[in-house]
């Protein structure tokens, strides 16, 4: 296994169409993807109810104001905050849009990344990305 560095800004980052947010890719491999989303102060842009049954997640929310719904509970998340999702869990999260906002997440096993590539793609292929709730 190889140590990996990366310094502020540095990443594969991802546009996220029709938002004021992106997301960047730190590092992504089969064990493990690490993964930086940011919104605007003003875009409450987040993503919808899902599920992973193949991996957990895991939130650090390092900027702003993030709200996580996990079945009836809601839970405002900010600074310093962590929020794990085991696997299978249905969940949905967002920028409360109070503030620039930061959150770092890992996924464990890897494979998230094909999913936001996707997600990307999808809306530059649908004309408003409401489809997929981007």
């Amino acid at each position: 296994m190889e140590v990996v560095v990366l310094r502020r800004g540095a990443g594969r980052v991802i546009p996220r169409p029709m938002t004021l947010g992106s997301v960047t890719i730190k590092i992504a491999d089969e064990t493990s993807a690490i993964f930086e989303t940011r919104r605007a102060a003003g875009d409450t842009g987040g993503s919808g109810p899902q599920s992973h049954p193949g991996f957990d997640e895991t939130f650090y929310v390092v900027a702003g104001e993030w709200e996580f719904v996990v079945g009836d509970r809601r839970v405002v998340a900010e600074p310093g905050t962590v929020v794990h999702l085991p696997r299978g869990i249905f969940h949905g999260f967002r920028s409360t849009g109070r503030l620039d906002g930061t959150i770092l997440g890992i996924a464990v096993p890897g494979g998230i990344e094909d999913l936001f590539e996707e997600a990307a793609q999808a809306a530059d292929d649908d004309e408003d990305g409401r489809r997929h709730g981007i």
